[in-house]
């Protein structure tokens, strides 16, 4: 694939680099809905969650391994974070750009994030 997180992951394109191991890519996102706000790909492009694999399993792992890094690289960790999967826009996901699987990581503390705030969205495609 060619999409917009694919470049930043072999670095065709610049971005401000949090984290990186062989399986997965962190960077800061360019539209922050909190003060921080990491973006942590796989650098295999998996389109949408529900398009993974079984073969995928360990790669899956990897990414929110890849979250568990970011929060101990920033000290998230102590004060807990988020970290959100949105498949499809029914479950609000905003970026379509490029369909990718990412996971944003974002601090929690108690104070709510866009994402958080918004009211519930329907499931499935009905009337």
């Amino acid at each position: 694939m060619d999409c917009i997180f694919c470049k930043i992951a072999k670095k065709d394109i610049p971005s401000k680099l949090v984290f990186e191991n062989e399986h997965v890519v962190a960077f800061h996102d360019l539209r922050p809905v909190a003060p921080t706000h990491v973006l942590v790909i796989p650098k295999k492009h998996i389109e949408r969650i529900d398009h993974a694999r079984g073969d995928d399993a360990e790669l899956l792992g990897q990414v929110l391994l890849g979250a568990k890094a970011v929060a101990d690289q920033l000290g998230l960790g102590p004060g807990g974070f988020r970290v959100v999967l949105n498949n499809g826009e029914d479950a609000g996901r905003v970026c379509f750009i490029c369909t990718r699987t990412c996971l944003p990581v974002v601090p929690w503390r108690g104070r709510p994030v866009e994402s958080a705030t918004r009211p519930p969205l329907r499931v499935g495609r009905g009337p």
